[in-house]
C-alpha cells in the first residue's frame, strides 16, 4: 500500500465527521416522542407532516391518541383535504367517546348527526309521528357509520344534510299488553336530504336472513342488516337529488317496471290482461262483467279481505250497474218475475248465476287474489312483495301491484324475481334502486346481477363520476315527489 498523503487524511476525517453528525440528527429526530412529534405537526397545522407521523406510530400510541379528547379535537380543526381526511380514516377505530367520533364523522364527511341543522328539524317534524322517537348515536353506530360510508363516492354523500337514528315504540296491543318496540329498518325524504336508521349495538351484526329475503338465493341474504339499513337509506337520499336515478328508463327496463297509474279501472283491466287465467273458465261473459266492476269496487274501497261478507257489496255494485237482479237465475223465474223486472228497468239476459253463487268463483280467481295480494295497506308494515306469505303470483305473467300506499300501480317482469337482490327491492322501482345502491357498495360490485352491474358502472354510479346530463330529472306524472317518505 502507498502511503496515505496529507490531503486524503484531511478528506477521511471530514467524512468521518459529518457521518458522526449525521447519525446524532438522525437520532436526535428519533428521540422525539410520539406525542412531541404530533404537537409539532398539529401545532404547525402540517396535515402531510400529521399524515406521516400518524402511518408511523404504533397501534399503542394510536390507542393513546383516541383516548385523548383536546388532540382528537385539535386535529379536527386542521384544514380539510385529502392529508386530513385519510388522518381521520386512521384514526377513527380508536377513538373511544362518542362525542369526539361524532365530531371527526362530521368533519371526515361533511354530514350532521342528529337533529341539529334546518332540514333535519323540518324532517323529523314531518316523518316523525307517532310511535318514532329519535335516539342518540352510539360509539359503534357511528363507526359503523363511517366505514360503510368510505365505501361510497363522497360526490354522492355530499348529497345528503344529516343522518338520524330513532326507535319506533311498539305502543300497546288491542288488549293493553307492551308491544315490542322496532330497532330495524329506516326511512328518508329526499327534499330535506335527510333519514334516519334504526339500530341497536347488540344487534349490529345481525345478517338479513329472511327478514328481508325469501331464501338464501337472494343477494341479500347473508349480508348485514345495520350496513345494508345505512347505505340503502342514502341511497333513496342520491336517488332523489339531482338526478332520479330510478326514474330512468335505462334502470327499469332491468326489471321491467312500468308505472300503470292509479286509475281502479284502468288497473283492473291490467291485471286481468297480466293473469294466466283472469277468471274461472266456468264464468260467461255476463259473469265476467259482474266481476271486473266488483274488482273495481274492492280497490277504489281498498279492500283487501278475501271473504264472501267483505265482497258482497262490491260484487252487487256489478249487478246493479248492469241493471241484473242479485237473485235466483232469472230463466228459472215466473212470467211475473220477469214482467216485474221489464217494469222497474232491470235488463236480464239471462244465464248467469246469482250473487251469492258468484262469490265463492271469484274470491278463489287470479284477479281478486292479485288485488289482495297486491294492494298496500294503510298504517301497517303490509308489503305486497315483503309479505312472507306472498311473493311472486305464479298465476300472473306479469306482476302488478300497488307500489307505496294510495302512490300508483306498478308492474315488474316475473323473471326478474328468480335472481333478486331481496323481496323489499320489488316494492316500487325507487326500492330496487336504493337496493342496489347499497348491495354495489358494500360487495364492491360482486353481488349483483349483470344487468345491475352494468347499468350502475355505466351511470358512474361506482365512483362517482355520474353526469346529471344522462338522467332525467323531473318526476314522472302521479308519481311520487321528492317530499315523500321511502323506507
Amino acid at each position: 500500500m502507498g502511503s496515505t498523503t496529507k490531503e486524503e487524511k484531511l478528506n477521511r476525517k471530514t467524512t468521518e465527521s459529518n457521518g458522526v453528525n449525521d447519525s446524532k440528527e438522525t437520532e436526535k429526530i428519533q428521540d422525539k416522542s410520539f406525542t412531541e412529534r404530533l404537537d409539532e405537526a398539529v401545532s404547525g397545522k402540517s396535515t402531510s407532516l400529521l399524515l406521516t407521523v400518524l402511518q408511523e406510530a404504533t397501534p399503542e400510541d394510536l390507542t393513546q391518541l383516541g383516548n385523548n379528547s383536546s388532540k382528537l379535537k385539535a386535529i379536527t380543526k386542521l384544514e380539510k383535504g385529502k392529508s386530513k381526511n385519510a388522518c381521520l380514516d386512521m384514526l377513527y377505530e380508536y377513538v373511544t367517546n362518542v362525542a369526539d367520533m361524532e365530531r371527526i364523522f362530521e368533519q371526515r364527511f361533511g354530514v350532521n348527526l342528529g337533529s341539529g341543522s334546518a332540514k333535519s328539524i323540518l324532517f323529523k317534524l314531518r316523518s316523525f309521528t307517532g310511535p318514532e322517537e329519535e335516539d342518540n348515536w352510539t360509539l359503534q353506530g357511528v363507526k359503523r357509520l363511517y366505514k360503510n360510508y368510505l365505501l361510497v363516492p363522497q360526490s354522492q354523500i355530499d348529497e345528503l344534510d344529516s343522518v338520524l337514528t330513532s326507535t319506533k315504540k311498539g305502543g300497546k296491543d288491542k288488549n293493553g299488553n307492551p308491544k315490542p318496540d322496532s330497532h330495524s329498518g329506516g326511512f328518508a325524504i329526499g327534499a330535506y336530504d335527510c333519514y334516519t336508521v334504526r339500530y341497536t349495538d347488540g344487534a349490529m351484526n345481525n345478517v338479513s336472513g329472511t327478514g328481508y329475503c325469501e331464501s338464501d338465493k337472494d343477494r341479500r341474504f347473508y349480508m348485514n342488516t345495520t350496513d345494508c339499513t345505512m347505505l340503502h337509506e342514502l341511497g333513496h337520499v342520491v336517488d332523489t337529488g339531482s338526478y332520479v336515478y330510478s326514474k330512468r328508463e335505462d334502470f327499469r327496463s332491468i326489471s321491467g317496471w312500468k308505472y300503470e297509474g292509479k286509475d281502479a279501472e284502468e288497473i283492473v283491466t291490467k291485471i286481468e290482461q297480466y293473469a294466466k287465467q283472469p277468471y274461472d273458465k266456468s264464468l260467461n261473459a255476463d259473469e265476467k262483467a259482474i266481476a271486473h266492476i266488483g274488482a273495481v269496487q274492492m280497490i277504489k274501497h281498498r279492500n283487501r279481505k278475501l271473504t264472501e261478507a267483505s265482497i258482497r257489496d262490491h260484487v252487487k255494485k256489478g249487478y246493479k250497474q248492469l241493471g241484473k237482479s242479485i237473485d235466483a237465475n232469472p230463466e228459472n223465474k215466473s212470467f211475473f218475475a220477469k214482467l216485474g223486472n221489464k217494469i222497474t228497468g232491470k235488463i236480464d239476459n239471462g244465464g248467469y248465476r246469482p250473487l251469492d253463487d258468484l262469490l265463492i268463483p271469484l274470491i278463489n280467481s287470479t284477479v281478486y287474489g292479485q288485488i289482495e295480494h297486491g294492494m298496500a295497506e294503510e298504517k301497517t308494515n303490509y308489503i305486497p312483495c315483503y309479505d312472507r306469505n306472498g311473493g311472486i303470483n305464479t298465476e300472473m305473467n306479469t306482476q302488478i301491484q300497488e307500489g307505496y300506499e294510495k302512490r300508483g300501480w306498478y308492474s315488474f317482469n316475473t323473471n326478474a324475481w328468480s335472481d333478486k337482490i331481496s323481496r323489499y327491492q320489488f316494492r316500487e322501482p325507487c326500492e330496487e334502486f336504493a337496493e342496489l345502491y347499497a348491495t354495489y357498495h358494500l360487495s364492491r360490485g360482486t353481488n349483483v346481477k349483470a344487468g345491475h352491474k352494468t347499468w350502475f358502472e355505466g351511470i358512474g354510479l361506482h365512483n362517482g363520476t355520474q353526469d346529471p346530463k344522462k338522467a332525467p330529472i323531473k318526476f314522472n306524472e302521479g308519481e311520487r315527489a321528492s317530499d315523500i317518505q321511502q323506507s
